[in-house]
């Protein structure tokens, strides 16, 4: 039996019976958004700290409705965006690696940016009935105050983090930053990456800012709505895993130290040595009906995956493909009020060098091994905290979250916006939780 989501009266979440859809893709049922460059770089996270400034930088691609307080009528009124799907007024975002040499941080570019990858086939590469994403839903994957290896969350089950140097050799990789490697420059794809996925499974509930990891769960290996555990049950969407590269060749020369933590090479934003605080977050944005018309016929065999026609094809996207000039057009001002120097040196586009932001990392993060970390609130260090047009979260909550990644992930919205089947309610903001490339 499938169900889909319907709009209820009194705003609650409904759902109907309907008839199982199975759609033969004669490879596996999944598309890859390859994006543009970053549409902002900066402390901004509308799910974990709404109306003010984060305390650490992210890298948001995806539309320019893009802001620390949003919903999803923003999402829809955006003009552009930097992803290949113009239809997708979604935003996707991570924190942002430094790389740490005598005392100052200089900010890691990106290189391919972001793969995007939508993965909706069963244990036999067909459509899997999956569910299209309510209006107003957010997730996230991963945890900010993790500094350890946790099998639960990190594993097979879990969000299945890596990190990968692609040196055109052994390819060193690790759930946290690989150790020992000195550059990163694979003739064909050169860069480290990190990869995460996000759950699928979802109870029915809205996003809790206290308890973000709690309306989402992973899958089991079981197909279509049998594969979610209970209470996560009452929906699976398709399973979103991302890609994200960093150009470290301009460090290449500068001889790395592995052997002190605290003196590590490369570093996140949130003041993480180890890679283990790797997270990322979504917020829904795409346009109603688009993306579960696409999951029936759009898979790789078609082009999915492809750079750029792929996602034009008419069993995909058509006319919604966004060519790239358009991608790396789109871009947002400075939303951090005052601004702030985040150690970008031009348009965030590929070939970009990363700036020096000095001995410090924005936002005045220390470097952090205990687990779990502690979230350093800006305002303690005399970092900007205002945002444009921004202002504290209704519920007096400081945008912050100690919440352990190994719990299954939540999903909260702004005050006042309510998930009626498929709107979700804003009554504080959704948050994330993790999943790697494994099954489809």
């Amino acid at each position: 039996m499938h169900y889909r989501l319907v709009a209820p009266a009194f705003g609650l979440l409904a759902f109907i019976a309907a008839p199982a859809v199975a759609q033969y893709n004669p490879t596996c049922a999944f598309f890859v958004q390859y994006t543009g460059g970053s549409l902002a770089i900066e402390r901004v996270d509308p799910l974990l700290s709404p109306g003010v400034a984060s305390n650490h930088v992210h890298s948001v691609t995806g539309a320019n409705g893009f802001s620390a307080d949003m919903s999803f009528q923003d999402t829809q009124d955006s003009t552009c965006t930097t992803l290949p799907v113009s239809q997708d007024k979604s935003n996707y975002w991570m924190p942002t690696p430094y790389f740490h040499n005598n005392g100052q941080f200089t900010r890691v570019p990106e290189a391919y940016n972001r793969k995007i990858y939508y993965k909706y086939g069963n244990s036999k590469c067909q459509y899997d009935d999956r569910s299209e994403f309510p209006q107003g839903f957010r997730m996230m994957t991963g945890s900010a105050t993790q500094r350890e290896m946790n099998e639960t969350m990190m594993g097979v089950g879990g969000n299945q983090l890596q990190w990968v140097c692609h040196d055109g050799g052994s390819n060193p990789s690790a759930t946290g930053f690989p150790t020992g490697f000195q550059s990163c420059n694979d003739e064909y794809v050169p860069g480290l990456a990190s990869t995460m996925r996000f759950p699928s499974c979802w109870n029915g509930e809205d996003f809790d800012l206290n308890n973000p990891m709690a309306h989402m769960a992973f899958p089991t290996n079981a197909d279509g709505i049998a594969g979610c555990p209970a209470p996560w049950n009452k929906a699976r969407f398709a399973e979103i895993m991302i890609e994200y590269y960093l150009d470290v060749s301009q460090f290449d020369s500068i001889q790395k130290d592995y052997s002190d933590p605290n003196n590590a090479p490369w570093v996140l934003s949130d003041g993480d040595p180890t890679g283990y605080s790797m997270h990322m977050d979504f917020i829904n944005g795409w346009e109603p009906g688009v993306l579960l018309a696409a999951m029936k016929t759009c898979a790789i065999s078609d082009g999915g995956s492809d750079v750029g026609v792929g996602l034009g094809s008419s069993s995909c996207f058509g006319s919604g493909y966004n060519p790239p000039a358009k991608q790396n057009a789109c871009r947002l001002g400075s939303i951090v009020t005052p601004s702030e120097n985040v150690g970008v040196t031009g348009s965030a586009l590929q070939g970009e060098k990363g700036g020096s932001v000095g001995s410090a990392l924005p936002g005045c993060n220390p470097i952090q091994t205990t687990q779990p970390a502690t979230i350093h609130a800006p305002s303690t260090c005399g970092a900007a905290t205002g945002v444009e047009g921004g202002s504290p979260p209704a519920n007096g909550s400081s945008g912050t979250s100690n919440s352990s990644a190994s719990s299954p992930a939540t999903s909260s919205a702004p005050a006042n916006e309510k998930i009626a089947a498929p709107v979700m309610k804003r009554s504080g903001h959704f948050h994330r939780h993790a999943a790697r490339h494994g099954s489809f």
